[in-house]
């Protein structure tokens, strides 16, 4: 395992080299808000998922925990004024095996509340978050509950129409 912070202000890019547990904070100290964004990228560059994208208030923060795979990276678009610390613990080897972790990408239509894996199917409901317009993340049998054969998530209250929601699921391979 290795530790490494990076801290800086505006925009960069920070490369992933493992699997990483990634810890993100983000402050505004100017007396008025401003808006960031935080992307996760594919290997080639192209957008996999917007974990952050809204206006960071005046004299305030943002944090965020998150896994990401070797090869990914994360992309940070903010004013020069935002300064942000990453802390990236790399592992390759957690327990019994390495730890995936996939994005799925949801928009509610104000009619369903059922949601697929794509595929996926999960053990637990340990292996999954689920994180609304990155602002709120979303409770396990308060908010919602996995479906009877654990390959998708149905919510207690029907998403909103156009309210975006990232479901994250990490598991061990």
């Amino acid at each position: 395992m290795k530790l490494q912070s990076i801290s800086f202000s505006g925009n960069k890019r920070v490369n992933i080299n493992s699997q990483a547990v990634i810890n993100i904070s983000a402050f505004n100290s100017l007396d008025r808000p401003r808006q960031i964004r935080v992307k996760i990228l594919d290997e080639l560059g192209n957008t996999k998922s917007i974990i952050y994208e809204a206006q960071l208030q005046a004299k305030s923060s943002y944090e965020a925990k998150l896994f990401a795979n070797n090869g990914e990276k994360l992309e940070f678009e903010a004013g020069i004024e935002v300064g942000f610390n990453v802390g990236i613990l790399n592992e390759n080897y957690i327990a019994k095996g390495i730890l995936n972790t996939e994005y799925i990408v949801c928009v509610g239509d104000g009619v369903k509340n059922e949601f697929s894996f794509n595929g996926l199917s999960v053990n637990s409901f340990k292996e999954v978050r689920i994180i609304f317009d990155g602002l709120y993340e979303a409770v396990f049998a308060k908010d919602y509950s996995l479906n009877s054969d654990k390959s998708g998530v149905v919510f207690y209250e029907i998403p909103a129409n156009g309210l975006e929601f990232i479901v994250f699921i990490t598991k061990q391979e």
